[in-house]
C-alpha cells in the first residue's frame, strides 16, 4: 500500500496503464432564497377570476357591470336621477391592429395555424355534412318535421381574439382633475369609486391599448380628459395624456372607454338580461344601451327608461357593530382614533355603547383596565381581551339606517315596467341582524307576464345589483326551490309564470366563492328572512287569486265570462300603470316645486328660519330635498309631527343638510313652533282639512304660511278678518308651481298670435292607484272629491294662467267608476270664459293611456302643450302652429327653484282660492247632473 509523502503532499500517478487523475467539477452552490413581492395590479393580473374576469365573455360582462354600477353609484352620491349610455363597439382584428400600430400579414405557412384543416378532416366533415343532409331529406319526404340546416361553423383559431370597445357616459358626481390618473392606474388605492374603476384595467393588461376618460363635476367649467395605462409591476400610472378643455354645456359626469378582448356572442344574452334586472331594481334610472356590430344588421339599440323619481334613501354613514369586528380591524380603530382614553373610545367608535354600558364592559375586562387609560397603551394581551368580550357580550342590534333598499314601490314598478305581469304583490321587510351587521330582505313575486317562462323565474338581486351566475347553491333559489309549497298559495309551480324576486342589501353579504356571484345557504338568520319574506308576498298575492272551483262553477253556470272575470281581477288586482308612474308626484303637486314661495318668508331676516308642520311622504321625498337646494338662504329649524315617531323620521332625512334641525310633536311641540320668534315661515302639510286651522293660528301668530291648496272660500274670509285694518299681513301662499313652468308661460306669450280663440281643452288622462306611495295618505282618499279636487286644482291653475282671464261658469256629468278609488274619479266639463270662449275640461284620475295637455284653438294659429321628455328630462312640449300651416316644436323641462325672491302674486292665497272655485263649481254641477253653475268670485 502506497502513502503519501512525508511532507503531506498527495501520493504521486501511478505507472503504467493508469490514467490521470480527472479534475473534479467544482458543485454548484446553492441558490439563495429569495422573497419576491408582487403589487396588486400584478396580483389581480395574475388572478383575474378573483375579479370576474375569467374568459373573454365574463370579462366583457363584468366590464359592463362594473361601468354601470359605478355610474348609479356616482349619481346616487349626489342625489342626481342616474341617466347611463353604454356602448359596445365591436372591432374587428383589422381594426385593432391598426389602433395599436400593427401592420396586417398574410399567412405563409398555413400549417402553422391552428385553424388549418387537413385534406383527411376536410373529408371527413363533408362526409357528415353530406349524411346529415340526407336524412333531412328522408324526413321531409316522410312529412316530418325538418329542421333547418345550420351554417357550417367556421374553425376560429386562438389567435382570432375579438375586441370590443366599451364606453360609459352618466351624469354622477365626476372626478377631480388630478386625483384621475391615480383613482384609475393604480389598483387598491383612493375611494371607493376609484377602486371600482381600476378593474377594467386588469382586462387591459394584454391589449396593448389605454383607456381614455373624460371627467367633469357640478359647476366646473373645463372637462378633464386622461388617456393611461398601468405599469402593473410598479403599481403606478403610465399616463399618455392628462388635460383639460372647456365644458360649454356644464355637464358633469364621468365618460370610460376600455378596448378590451370579449366574446359578445357567448355573452350577449348575460349582458341584456343584466341591463334588464338593472331596468327592474333601479326604476329610477334611465338606460341606453347599444350594441354596434361590424355587420350593421346586428346593431341593438334598447332604452330602458325611467318610470319614477323616487329614489331610494341614501344610506347614513355608520360606525362599527361592536360584535362584527375582529382584531385586526380593533387594532386600526385604536391607530386611527382621535379619542385620549378606553371611555371615550368605546362611546364614539362603535354604535349602541353609551357611557354607562361602557363603564360596565370596561369594568368586566379586568383589574389591568380603566376608563381613563389611555387606548394608545394598550397591549396586545389587552386588544384581545376586549375583542373577546366584544364576542361574548350583548348589544342591541344595530339600526338598518345605514342601509339603503329598493323600496316596495321601485320594486313592484320596476317589475310592473319590464315584466309586464297579470299579477303582482310585493313585500319589504324591516331590519335584521346576522353577526353585528344589519340586513333588509326585499320580495316580489309576479303571475304571468311578457317574456316569461313557464314555471319559476328567479330574479337574485344583492345591495340592488343583479346576481347571474351560480344560481343553484344560492339561498334565494334553495328556499323558492325547496322550501315554498307553491300549491297552499294557489300557484301551480310547474304551469303558471311565476316570478320571484328577492333583494338582499347589507353592510356585509356573505358572498361565497371568489366571483361573488350568491349568497350561501348556510346562514339560518339570512334563509329564514328569505322565506319568510316570500311566503308573506305568496300571502299577498293569494288574496287575489280566487278559489278554482268556484270559480270554474260559475264559469259552467254562465255567470262569469271573460269579460266580467277580466273586470273583477282588474278590481282585485293592484296594478301599477307603468307609464304613468312619474306623475303621482306632479299630479299632486309635487313634481319639483318651486319654493319662491317660501323664499318670501325666508329673506325677511338675515338669519331666516323655518319649520315644517308635517312628516309624511311629501315632505320627506319632495320639501326636504328642495329646501336642502337652497340650503345657504334658509335654516329648517323644526319638523312637527302629530306622533313623535313620524316627526323623528323626517328629521333623520334633514339632518345631512340641516343639522340643528328639531324634532317636535303633539300639543307641546305645536305650540312652541307657535311662540319662536325665530321661526319666520311655516310650511304647512297637513290633511286638507286640517291645515287651514293650523294655518290661521301660524298667521295669527305673524308667521309667514306656504300651504297646499284647499277649500278656501271661508278660510279666506277668515284670513281678512283677522287682518283687516292691520297695516301689514304675514303672507299667506299656495304650493302652486304650475304657473311658473317655462312652458306655460311661453304659451301665454305666443296666445296673442293665435287671435281670437275658438276653443279651449285641458286633458289630462292620470294614474293613481293603491300602490301608489300617495294613496296610503287617508287624507287624499277621504277628501272631497277626491283625486279630481286634490290633484285637478294644478291643471286648472295651469289653464287660468294660458288663457289670461277667468272661468265665469261651468257644466259637468262626474262618475265613480273605480271602485278602488274614492269617489269621483272621472269628469268632463264644458266651462266658458269670461272673453266669450267655450272650453272642455277632462279629467280621469286612473287610465292607462297617460295624456296632458292644455290646446288653445285660435282663428290664426293653435298652441298646444303636451306632457313628454327629452334626452332623459322630464318637462312640456310646446307646439305652436300658424296660419301658414308651419308648425314648430319647443321642449322645456320641468321647473326648478326660481331666482327672484320678492313677493310673487301668482303664489296669493287668493289664486289658490279662484282656483279650487272653478272645480267645486264643476262638482256641484256634476251633482246637478249637468245644471250650469256659476263659479265664485273673489
Amino acid at each position: 500500500m502506497e502513502t503519501g509523502s512525508s511532507d503531506g503532499s498527495p501520493p504521486g500517478p501511478k505507472k503504467g496503464k493508469t490514467k490521470a487523475p480527472t479534475k473534479p467539477k467544482p458543485k454548484p452552490k446553492p441558490k439563495e432564497s429569495a422573497l419576491k413581492q408582487k403589487s396588486p395590479a400584478e396580483f389581480f393580473a395574475e388572478n383575474k377570476n378573483i375579479a370576474g374576469f375569467d374568459n373573454p365573455g365574463k370579462s366583457l360582462y363584468t366590464t359592463v357591470r362594473e361601468l354601470v354600477e359605478n355610474s348609479l353609484d356616482s349619481a346616487e352620491s349626489i342625489s342626481e336621477l342616474p341617466v347611463v349610455e353604454i356602448t359596445i363597439e365591436e372591432i374587428g382584428k383589422s381594426k385593432f391592429n391598426s389602433m395599436i400600430g400593427l401592420v396586417d400579414r398574410e399567412r405563409v405557412d398555413e400549417k402553422l395555424y391552428d385553424d388549418y384543416e387537413t385534406d383527411k378532416a376536410r373529408q371527413k366533415r363533408l362526409a357528415k355534412e353530406a349524411r346529415a343532409q340526407e336524412i333531412q331529406a328522408k324526413n321531409a319526404a316522410l312529412g316530418k318535421k325538418v329542421k333547418e340546416a345550420q351554417a357550417p361553423k367556421a374553425i376560429k383559431g386562438r389567435g382570432e381574439a375579438s375586441f370590443y370597445r366599451v364606453t360609459c357616459k352618466d351624469n354622477g358626481r365626476g372626478m377631480p382633475h388630478d386625483d384621475i390618473p391615480n383613482m384609475f392606474g393604480r389598483v387598491l388605492s383612493g375611494t371607493k369609486y376609484g377602486l371600482k374603476q381600476t378593474r377594467e384595467v386588469w382586462t387591459w393588461c394584454k391589449d396593448g391599448l389605454p383607456i381614455e376618460i373624460s371627467s367633469s363635476m357640478k359647476d366646473q367649467n373645463y372637462i378633464s380628459f386622461c388617456r393611461l395605462d398601468i405599469d402593473i409591476h410598479r403599481n403606478i400610472p403610465h399616463i399618455h395624456a392628462h388635460e383639460k378643455g372647456d365644458n360649454k354645456e356644464w355637464w358633469h359626469g364621468a365618460e370610460i372607454q376600455v378596448v378590451i378582448e370579449g366574446n359578445w356572442t357567448t355573452y350577449r344574452s348575460k349582458i341584456l338580461h343584466y341591463m334588464r334586472q338593472m331596468a327592474v331594481i333601479t326604476p329610477y334610472a334611465q338606460f341606453l344601451f347599444k350594441f354596434v356590430s361590424d355587420a350593421s344588421d346586428k346593431n341593438i339599440i334598447i332604452r330602458f327608461a325611467r318610470r319614477t323619481d323616487v329614489m331610494p334613501p341614501i344610506p347614513l354613514e355608520t360606525k362599527h357593530h361592536p360584535s362584527s369586528v375582529d382584531l385586526l380591524l380593533i387594532k386600526r380603530l385604536i391607530t386611527d382614533t382621535s379619542k385620549q382614553n378606553l371611555l371615550q373610545f368605546l362611546q364614539h367608535e362603535f354604535v349602541n355603547i353609551g357611557k354607562s354600558y361602557a363603564d360596565r364592559l370596561i369594568g368586566e375586562m379586568g383589574p389591568d383596565f380603566n376608563p381613563k387609560m389611555a387606548v394608545k397603551s394598550l397591549t396586545s394581551q389587552q386588544i384581545v381581551r376586549i375583542h373577546q368580550l366584544f364576542r361574548q357580550a350583548k348589544f342591541d342590534d344595530p339600526s338598518g339606517d345605514c342601509l339603503s333598499p329598493a323600496g316596495e314601490y321601485n320594486l313592484r314598478l320596476g317589475i310592473v315596467k319590464e315584466l309586464h305581469p297579470d299579477m303582482v304583490a310585493t313585500y319589504s321587510g324591516s331590519a335584521q341582524v346576522f353577526e353585528g351587521h344589519p340586513f333588509i330582505v326585499e320580495a316580489g313575486v309576479s303571475v304571468g307576464g311578457k317574456d316569461v317562462k313557464q314555471g319559476l323565474n328567479i330574479f337574485r338581486f344583492a345591495n340592488r345589483i343583479p346576481l347571474l351566475f351560480e344560481q343553484g347553491a344560492d339561498v334565494i333559489t334553495r328556499t323558492a326551490l325547496k322550501r315554498i309549497n307553491w300549491n297552499s298559495y294557489k300557484i301551480n309551480q310547474t304551469q303558471d309564470k311565476i316570478g320571484v324576486f328577492v333583494s338582499i342589501v347589507s353592510t356585509k353579504i356573505p358572498f361565497k366563492g371568489t366571483g361573488k356571484e350568491y349568497i350561501g345557504d348556510d346562514i339560518s338568520e339570512i334563509a329564514s328572512a328569505v322565506k319568510a319574506r316570500e311566503q308573506q308576498e305568496k300571502r299577498n298575492l293569494s288574496k287575489y287569486l280566487p278559489d278554482a272551483t268556484e270559480l270554474l262553477g260559475n264559469v259552467s253556470a254562465g255567470l262569469i265570462t271573460k269579460e266580467t272575470l277580466r273586470e273583477k281581477l282588474a278590481q282585485r288586482v293592484e296594478q301599477v300603470d307603468y307609464e304613468m308612474a312619474l306623475e303621482y308626484a306632479t299630479q299632486s303637486g309635487v313634481q319639483d316645486p318651486n319654493f319662491q314661495d317660501l323664499q318670501v318668508a325666508l329673506k325677511m331676516a338675515k338669519a331666516s328660519q323655518i319649520a315644517i308642520l308635517g312628516a309624511g311622504i311629501f315632505v320627506r321625498t319632495q320639501y326636504i330635498p328642495r329646501l336642502a337646494e337652497i340650503s345657504d338662504l334658509v335654516v329648517l329649524k323644526a319638523i312637527w309631527s302629530r306622533t313623535e315617531e313620524s316627526a323623528r323620521r323626517a328629521v333623520e332625512i334633514a339632518q345631512k343638510s340641516f343639522p340643528g334641525v328639531e324634532s317636535k310633536w303633539g300639543d307641546k311641540g305645536l305650540e312652541e313652533i307657535v311662540e319662536d320668534n325665530s321661526i319666520l315661515g311655516v310650511a304647512v302639510v297637513l290633511a286638507g282639512q286640517a291645515q287651514i286651522d293650523y294655518s290661521l293660528r301660524l298667521l295669527k301668530a305673524g308667521k309667514h304660511v306656504l300651504q297646499a291648496i284647499s277649500e278656501l272660500e271661508t278660510a279666506l274670509a277668515s284670513y281678512n278678518s283677522i287682518f283687516n285694518n292691520a297695516p301689514s299681513k304675514p303672507i299667506w301662499a299656495v304650493a302652486e308651481n304650475y304657473r311658473f313652468e317655462p312652458a306655460l308661460l311661453e304659451g301665454k306669450k305666443l296666445i296673442s298670435d293665435i287671435g281670437d280663440m275658438m276653443s279651449v281643452q285641458v286633458i289630462i288622462e292620470g294614474s293613481m292607484n293603491s300602490s301608489n306611495p300617495y294613496f296610503s295618505s287617508s287624507w287624499r282618499r277621504d277628501f272631497t272629491g277626491g283625486f279630481i279636487l286634490d290633484m285637478g286644482v294644478h291643471f286648472i291653475a295651469g289653464l287660468r294662467m294660458l288663457v289670461g282671464c277667468e272661468v265665469v261658469s261651468v257644466s259637468a256629468i262626474t262618475s265613480h267608476v273605480d271602485k278602488t278609488l274614492p269617489p269621483l274619479d272621472n269628469i268632463s266639463s264644458l266651462f266658458k270664459l269670461e272673453n266669450g270662449c267655450s272650453g272642455v275640461f277632462v279629467m280621469v284620475v286612473s287610465s292607462r293611456s297617460p295624456k296632458i295637455y292644455w290646446r288653445v284653438v285660435g282663428l290664426k294659429g293653435t298652441i298646444q302643450i303636451e306632457r313628454g321628455n327629452h334626452d332623459g328630462r322630464h318637462g312640456y312640449v310646446v307646439l305652436f302652429y300658424g296660419a301658414d300651416g308651419q308648425s314648430k316644436s319647443t321642449f322645456y323641462p320641468f321647473s326648478g327653484k326660481g331666482s327672484a325672491y320678492e313677493a310673487e302674486p301668482r303664489l296669493s292665497f287668493v289664486e289658490g282660492a279662484r282656483d279650487v272655485a272653478i272645480l267645486e263649481a264643476m262638482l256641484e254641477s256634476g251633482t246637478k247632473q249637468g245644471a250650469v253653475v256659476h263659479v265664485s268670485k273673489f
